[in-house]
């Protein structure tokens, strides 16, 4: 027996462990799973992030009315998600006399030249992390990575069960099948510095990012 036919033989007669025929989902306790807002808080806001706690979208409404009015800014987009979708942007727009898009309404061209020209973009989350004060969003066809990288002040609407306790936890859930395959974490203020350690704020995204945590 030549030593080819040897090794496969002692393969074969070796005892595998089957696979199991079904997969059985542990549930995970919640307390692993979700994440400390007092932490995500401050995670964020020393990554240069404002963070407002609030009690609903009626006063994220209100605030985003004072930002605009305060910044003087022109033109708005949104993402068309469930959440966004319970502000009132036309009132909003009518207060402020700016113009609000949602990215639904901006097909093709025209929708990168706007969300360009936009001084605030807005959007939900995926996910937070409490770990690193880290925002995940889920890109889609309604929502665009563009909307929190090139206006120049970004706010993003987090609701508190969205807060996850920290990465692994994300990556489990990556494992577990979501469907999407295009993901941005956000952390902070975009910054980079120079040879001489000088920072710039927003070169390769916002300059100012709010948080509203809701609930």
């Amino acid at each position: 027996m030549s030593s080819r036919a040897m090794i496969l033989e002692r393969l074969n007669s070796a005892t595998w462990t089957k696979p199991s025929s079904s997969r059985e989902v542990i549930s995970t306790p919640a307390s692993i799973v979700s994440g400390d807002v007092e932490m995500f808080v401050s995670k964020a806001t020393a990554a240069g992030a404002q963070v407002e706690e609030v009690g609903s979208l009626d006063e994220v409404q209100n605030r985003l009315v004072q930002i605009v009015q305060e910044e003087q800014l022109q033109k708005i987009v949104i993402t068309d998600e469930e959440n966004l979708k319970e502000i009132d942007w036309e009132q909003l727009s009518q207060q402020t006399k700016s113009q609000v898009q949602s990215i639904a309404q901006l097909p093709g061209e025209n929708y990168r030249s706007y969300v360009v020209e936009a001084g605030l973009g807005v959007t939900g989350c995926k996910y937070a992390l409490a770990e690193t004060g880290t925002v995940v969003l889920e890109h889609s066809h309604s929502n665009e990575r563009l909307v929190s990288h090139a206006p120049d002040h970004y706010v993003c609407i987090v609701k508190r069960d969205q807060i996850l306790k920290d990465r692994y936890v994300l990556a489990s859930l990556f494992d577990s099948g979501l469907s999407s395959t295009a993901w941005t974490l956000v952390t902070g203020v975009s910054r980079t510095a120079d040879v001489a350690l000088q920072v710039v704020l927003g070169m390769h995204g916002p300059r100012k990012v709010t948080i509203f945590v809701v609930g």
